[in-house]
């Protein structure tokens, strides 16, 4: 009787064990593969699913960024074919390296494959030629941008200018040390009252790019002539000028200085902008005293 009572027991034992496993879901098993179509900007992530376990795949798909510890990243939903999924990511920085692995879900779980890499293709920079600054009767300040440096390092850059609009028999000026997303270079020895034209220029180790023709126009200095003061009283007086060229901009400012003696003028007084004559009265003078302007 002990005998039977004891085989039943395991019999009930052994359907129970295996009943359980039976029921157990299985989630999928994926493969990440190597991206294809690397190019300018874009890539094809690729995988394959070589086990579907125990329920059909309800979604798959890719997790990408610059960080191979893959933290914060990019999410890109593929499509099931047979076994298999691709997906094209687009918008990649060039000479990068991207880090990616696939993932497939079902009902029984989720699950992930190996994290692979790829770097895309470097490219030539882009630059930006920009408004020119500190221009001066012979000289001025060139400015530009590199917004990329099309993933290889910057080994030269700088400006081509001329007086010419087709920039024939341009000059160069080069910009020294590394550059970073700006830089400047300034020039001299440029004629006053002169239009120039320039553009930048960049080169990485795929090729050269220029960026947008600008011009701007040096200055001359401006001459004046001082006239007679007038309306002349014991503690004032009137000063007269004239701005006979105001040197090619109308921001031209214009004023006098004056004093006690021709080493000591130490006041001034602004009068507007622009040219041809002026005239600025002052005041709190001291009675029967020379004072010299000019």
């Amino acid at each position: 009787m002990k005998v039977k009572l004891y085989l039943f027991a395991a019999a009930v034992m052994l359907t129970a064990v295996f009943s359980g496993c039976k029921d157990d879901p299985i989630p999928p098993t994926v493969v990440t593969k190597p991206a294809s179509g690397i190019a300018e900007g874009t890539a094809t992530l690729n995988a394959e699913i070589t086990n579907q376990g125990s329920d059909a795949v309800t979604s798959c798909g890719f997790y990408y960024n610059t960080s191979a510890d893959m933290s914060y990243p990019e999410v890109v939903d593929a499509n099931l074919d047979g076994s298999r999924f691709s997906s094209v990511i687009s918008s990649l920085e060039p000479g990068k390296t991207y880090y990616y692995m696939a993932y497939a879900k079902s009902s029984a779980g989720m699950a992930e494959g190996e994290v692979l890499s790829f770097v895309t293709q470097a490219v030539k920079p882009t630059v930006e030629t920009r408004p020119v600054s500190e221009v001066t009767t012979s000289g001025a300040t060139l400015n530009a941008a590199i917004p990329s440096n099309g993933g290889s390092e910057i080994t030269a850059c700088g400006f081509y200018y001329s007086t010419s609009e087709n920039m024939s028999n341009k000059a160069t000026a080069e910009f020294s040390g590394t550059p970073d997303s700006l830089f400047s270079v300034a020039i001299s020895g440029l004629q006053s009252f002169t239009t120039y034209y320039y553009k930048a220029y960049a080169t990485n180790a795929l090729g050269s790019v220029e960026g947008e023709v600008m011009q701007f126009t040096t200055v001359v200095k401006p001459s004046v002539s001082t006239n007679a003061a007038t309306d002349i009283y014991s503690a004032s007086a009137t000063l007269n000028g004239n701005v006979t060229n105001h040197g090619g901009t109308t921001g031209t400012i214009r004023g006098f200085v004056y004093g006690t003696s021709a080493d000591n003028l130490a006041d001034s007084v602004t009068s507007g902008t622009g040219s041809g004559a002026y005239s600025k009265s002052i005041a709190a003078l001291r009675p029967l005293t020379t004072t010299l302007n000019l």
